[in-house]
């Protein structure tokens, strides 16, 4: 660690084993904030790592883009892709590092996709009861 480089070999390995080797390029930058600020620890520590849940979810954008995926929240805790195949996605979460519980494939069937895309059509409709 000089002047030059406020970051010690030691925090460098330690980042790039926790797999948070990217911060390396912010946190000379945001050490001379925090002491310019005086930050707490703890505010120092959550900057860091909003700055990298910031990279990782603008990354993940651009990869599912790269991979003509699309990605809907269909419920808590759940997503639903479209546009890769189950195997696929499970080499991208695995490769990236991200948790995940289960993934599990469903294909509609050619009955399911036009009840989906017709649904708002209706073209008879049940009389009320007078």
């Amino acid at each position: 660690m000089t002047l030059a480089d406020p970051v010690s070999p030691d925090l460098k390995r330690h980042l790039r084993t926790l797999k948070l080797g990217q911060l390396l390029a912010t946190l000379p930058d945001r050490l001379t904030l925090a002491r310019q600020q005086k930050l707490p620890h703890a505010d120092f520590l959550e900057l860091l790592l909003s700055d990298e849940v910031t990279r990782r979810e603008n990354g993940s954008a651009a990869r599912r883009a790269r991979a003509g995926a699309e990605v809907a929240a269909t419920g808590p805790d759940l997503l639903t892709v479209s546009g890769l195949s189950s195997e696929r996605i499970v080499v991208l979460l695995s490769g990236n590092s991200v948790p995940f519980a289960e993934v599990s494939a469903h294909r509609a069937s050619l009955e399911e996709a036009y009840m989906e895309l017709t649904r708002d059509a209706v073209e008879f409709r049940a009389e009320g009861a007078s």
